[in-house]
């Protein structure tokens, strides 16, 4: 069973592939989020606060949880830098 985190996991988009995801019975999911104090996990899945500013913290998440495959489904509002460290996170991941 593969582990999926899906960034953005509660927006439109992020949530149908959570969604989709959970439906095939096939993958651990997991939902990244900035915030996940005041959130309730979707499609029964887990939610995890993430840094999206902090790559060391990034990678021990995606570590921690033996997460090996990481989908990006963030607003880019402002800026790329959240993606780009989720991009340098999942490299220095040993299990991503």
């Amino acid at each position: 069973m593969t582990v999926i985190a899906v960034a953005g996991g509660n927006g439109k988009l992020g949530l149908a592939i959570v969604e989709a995801l959970v439906a095939t019975g096939e993958h651990q999911v997991l939902i990244l989020t900035r915030d996940a104090s005041n959130m309730e996990a979707k499609a029964g899945v887990q939610l995890i606060a993430v840094n999206y500013d902090d790559v060391r913290e990034l990678t021990s998440v995606l570590e921690a949880n033996g997460i090996e495959m990481v989908i990006c489904t963030t607003n880019l509002i402002s800026s790329f830098e959240p993606e780009l460290n989720l991009i340098q996170a999942a490299e220095r991941s040993s299990c991503t």
